[in-house]
């Protein structure tokens, strides 16, 4: 496993954050993360990804 390109997705407290390692190696922790082309929060919600694609296409529009 590349620890490197590895990280683990916090709960949404960071009162409940864990302490994850691979061989000894600490995992990174991040609260969002994109998969697939989603924006996956640690919160559940979709508004980041929503905020992104919006933007997104905003942008794709002004170039027209």
């Amino acid at each position: 496993m590349a620890i490197g390109k590895c990280a683990s997705q916090r709960p949404y407290t960071e009162r409940d954050s864990i302490k994850l390692t691979v061989e000894g190696e600490p995992v990174e922790q991040v609260s969002n993360f994109v998969f697939l082309g989603a924006n996956i929060s640690g919160d559940g919600t979709i508004d980041r990804d929503l905020d992104i694609r919006i933007q997104s296409a905003n942008g794709a529009f002004h170039q027209l």
